[in-house]
């Protein structure tokens, strides 16, 4: 083996592991909080607060997973923890958990923009089809289902870099059968660019019909229009980064080379990748944060659960 190599990986996962765990810990804390005030505070019992609270339990799943992975490529640089294959093991179902997360925010997004569209177009007389619990117990079933399900290529489109501390690579499209391409390839399409285009649609006929609404039919929707505002910026925020996911594995999925060996070799690429990272980072926390911000009821909530308050405010 180069003795170059073994440097030039540990200056890099080092470096990388200074955001990594810090922010996979603030992940747990955070969506953590965010379940809580929503299972403590009856005004969260919504479809969408359940829905994103549906979002941060599999957000702090993957920042779970993503600091034990962290810790193992720790681990791995110091001695070897592990044999080969539970390396491999370990890169598959980091990969495999991401790819899930990404889908359920996806999917539940879209739901979300569906139960606003529904409340806002019809006014607050008109309840949506997810005010049914059982209705919302289906959906939520069959997000976590067709995500498991849609992701589960994603687990075969990573290998560990036998050469490079077992360090995790993610195959190119010329690595990878003809089956997992197309399954790749539905998964894409069913998680960004479907999602993408209902979201845009819904939201842009919610946002015409509260700007075209009068005062007092402002006045009397003022909560869900709140709600509404609240549900379209964290949207936009994960769209953003799902549409740098889905370029990078088709851009870098085109390259001959390994991602790894992209990386080793292109400065350009390190840096949009790191800077890719950071977006996937963001996606996991987005929406306890921006609900704190935005929402003067969900902090006095996430303020009475720290406390372990049995009364959680409503006002």
């Amino acid at each position: 083996m180069n003795q170059t190599e073994p440097f030039g990986n540990i200056k890099f996962i080092s470096l990388g592991t200074l955001a990594v765990i810090p922010a996979s810990i603030l992940g747990i804390f955070i969506n953590g909080l965010l379940i809580l005030a929503v299972y403590k505070t009856e005004k969260f019992h919504t479809p969408s607060y359940i829905l994103s609270a549906n979002m941060a339990i599999s957000d702090l799943m993957i920042s779970l997973f993503t600091a034990l992975c962290t810790t193992f490529d720790i681990l791995k640089l110091t001695s070897s923890a592990l044999r080969s294959s539970q390396y491999q093991t370990l890169c598959q179902w980091n990969v495999y958990g991401f790819a899930i997360s990404y889908a359920i925010s996806a999917f539940s997004f879209t739901a979300i923009s569906i139960d606003r569209y529904m409340i806002i177009i019809r006014e607050s007389s008109y309840k949506s089809i997810f005010s049914q619990p059982k209705v919302l117990r289906l959906s939520i079933m069959a997000i976590w289902f067709f995500s498991c399900t849609t992701a589960l290529p994603s687990y075969f489109t990573v290998n560990r870099n036998t050469t490079n501390n077992h360090a995790c690579e993610v195959r190119s499209f010329h690595e990878q059968s003809v089956t997992i391409l197309i399954l790749r390839g539905f998964a894409m399409l069913i998680t960004f660019p479907i999602p993408f285009v209902i979201v845009t649609y819904l939201y842009y006929h919610v946002i015409q019909k509260i700007k075209t609404a009068s005062k007092s039919q402002v006045a009397n929707n003022q909560r869900q229009i709140h709600a509404t505002k609240m549900m379209i910026i964290a949207t936009i925020f994960f769209m953003i980064s799902n549409m740098i996911m889905t370029f990078n594995w088709l851009i870098l999925g085109s390259y001959r080379s390994s991602l790894l060996n992209l990386l080793i070799n292109n400065q350009f690429i390190t840096i949009w990748v790191n800077i890719s990272a950071i977006s996937i980072i963001i996606s996991t926390i987005q929406n306890p944060i921006i609900f704190f911000i935005y929402n003067k009821t969900f902090r006095k909530a996430v303020i009475a659960v720290l406390k372990w308050n049995k009364v959680v405010p409503t006002r």
